[in-house]
């Protein structure tokens, strides 16, 4: 269980497990309050999605990287 244990300016305390981390408030889900509890969770499908897209760009550099000469004029 995720807990906001308090709100200090700009940073949100966060309980979890009996220990607390310090995140900026921009981070917590809107209505987000002291007391709030909070629940993480792992989407797979965006993750794949995020892998494709990693994949595609690496691909693309390494292509990129192979045709470009190594000599260049001063």
């Amino acid at each position: 269980m995720i807990v906001v244990d308090r709100i200090e300016a700009d940073r949100a305390i966060l309980t979890m497990g009996g220990e607390r981390v310090e995140v900026p408030v921009a981070f917590l889900p809107a209505g987000a309050a002291e007391g709030t509890v909070l629940r993480l969770t792992v989407d797979q499908a965006a993750g794949a999605q995020l892998r494709a897209e990693l994949e595609d760009r690496l691909a693309r550099l390494q292509d990129r990287n192979q045709t470009s000469s190594n000599e260049f004029d001063l």
